[in-house]
């Protein structure tokens, strides 16, 4: 019986993609990652990458299945927001969003990880972390 239940939880809080598969539905950001954008498509993508050119660009992939993704998240949340305002940050659930994570390491020409913290400049990427490297202090130097 219990795991009945299990199995309709997980269908109640999943979507079928246009691939046909199962995902879980991402949970809303706007709370976990205060004044982060939510990174939701291949042209958003685009568009910071081009936008780099004035501000840097931070791209944290994250992995809502992985617990060492999600104490690398809560290090992140503690960004001050004068921080904050030194680029523009963008949070990826890449478990809904895969083929957004595919095309940022294709891009950027870094290897996938998650989690994972990305600085673009003008660009190109200049910095990379993943898992227990993701670090605010490390990211605030880089930008």
């Amino acid at each position: 019986m219990v795991s009945l239940q299990l199995c309709l939880l997980h269908v109640a809080f999943a979507k079928k993609t246009n691939a046909q598969a199962w995902v879980r539905e991402p949970p809303s950001t706007a709370n976990r990652m205060q004044g982060w954008h939510d990174l939701l498509s291949t042209e958003q993508v685009d568009q910071a990458v081009q936008n780099s050119a004035h501000k840097p660009v931070v791209f944290f992939k994250h992995s809502t299945r992985c617990s060492i993704s999600t104490m690398a998240m809560n290090r992140l949340k503690n960004l001050e927001s004068s921080a904050l305002e030194k680029a523009d940050f963008y949070y990826l659930d890449l478990i809904a969003h895969r083929p957004v994570s595919n095309y940022i390491a294709e891009k950027l020409h870094v290897y996938h990880e998650s989690p994972q913290i990305i600085v673009v400049k003008n660009g190109e990427c200049t910095y990379d972390a993943s898992h227990m490297e993701i670090s605010p202090k490390d990211l605030l130097q880089e930008l």
